[in-house]
């Protein structure tokens, strides 16, 4: 199962498309600030976040969710507005920031971990431009994004969930 959460407009085919509002091509519609989603334990695949996170209430509630949810092994991949682009804070309902270094806080060897049971490998932390409308759609149809750091504008990581004794219940 492969789940596109908090899709909005973007549609994919071959997901099952998640968004708080019915429209054109969404399969569920589920307010991804109440939990639990309507998703079973250790169900999913992969789950892509393009663009919600930031707007959620808890990052650390939904990212536990987001483990919940997960297979073992499973990638969640997760693109934000980058701390430092104007498009992170230009938006009012943007209510997070985020650095190369947030995602840290699900591992297990950052110090503040005890916080959290949702244990993830970074896989990928990636800063990229954007760059405006034409770029992303070379990334939707090509695949391609365009790494430039220094004028970063959004951050792409790809989490895989990892189960470690720590977190078995």
């Amino acid at each position: 199962m492969k789940l596109n959460l908090g899709c909005g407009k973007n549609i994919q085919k071959g997901w099952i498309n998640v968004d708080a509002v019915k429209i054109d091509g969404v399969d569920i519609v589920c307010d991804l600030n109440k939990f639990p989603w309507p998703f079973d334990d250790d169900s999913v695949d992969t789950i892509l976040m393009d663009n919600i996170l930031e707007h959620l209430d808890d990052v650390v509630k939904v990212m536990e969710e987001v483990y919940r949810i997960l297979k073992v092994n499973g990638n969640a991949e997760i693109i934000v507005p980058y701390y430092k682009s104007k498009n992170a804070y230009k938006d009012p309902t943007h209510k997070h920031f985020f650095t190369e270094e947030t995602m840290n806080y699900f591992t297990c060897w950052h110090p503040c971990s005890f916080y959290s049971t949702a244990r993830f490998r970074i896989i990928t932390c990636e800063k990229y431009h954007v760059g405006g409308f034409p770029l992303w759609h070379l990334k939707k149809y090509l695949g391609i994004i365009l790494k430039v750091p220094f004028l970063a504008t959004s951050l792409r990581w790809v989490l895989e969930k990892v189960v470690n004794e720590e977190n078995k219940k």
